[in-house]
């Protein structure tokens, strides 16, 4: 009896703290060149819901040539990036803006925490913005290594 008390105010416990993440803040970007800097900061905090705000309810990410759509797999996709325990860097090589939609090419690395000359992840970003009806911009679509030299990361698996 003592241990089904226990489990019951665990899992109310845990639906209380989704409760609290689902109203957890949206990370507010307002220009499409301030997207990067926006997403390193989320990212190199550990702040995934903020960074779950950036994406658009219908993204696209395509991570190892494999697609991804909706929010739990573009969180499991985030953990999985998360999870080299490194510190991202990332700069824009340009950002195009037409109206409520850009897009921009990044060059980004995944550096070691201890040892910052060690490169864990590299590649070049395809992304696609679109400004949203309150003025944020989140991605509509994200390729992390979309203008990475080598072809295989970069392909779709069909």
């Amino acid at each position: 009896m003592k241990n089904r008390f226990i489990t019951q105010c665990l899992v109310a416990s845990a639906m209380l703290a989704g409760a609290q993440v689902a109203m957890a803040k949206p990370i507010i970007v307002t220009a499409p060149q301030q997207f990067t800097s926006t997403f390193v900061a989320a990212m190199n905090s550990g702040n995934l819901d903020g960074l779950l705000s950036l994406y658009a309810n219908d993204a696209l990410v395509v991570t190892d040539g494999i697609p991804l759509h909706g929010t739990e797999k573009i969180r499991e996709n985030l953990v999985q990036f998360k999870s080299l325990g490194g510190v991202l860097e990332s700069r824009d090589l340009y950002v195009l803006q037409h109206d409520d939609i850009a897009l921009l090419r990044a060059h980004w690395r995944i550096l070691d925490r201890k040892e910052r000359q060690k490169v864990l992840a590299e590649g070049e970003s395809n992304e696609v913005l679109k400004r949203q009806p309150d003025g944020r911009w989140v991605y509509l679509i994200d390729h992390p290594y979309g203008a990475t030299a080598n072809a295989e990361q970069a392909a779709l698996k069909q």
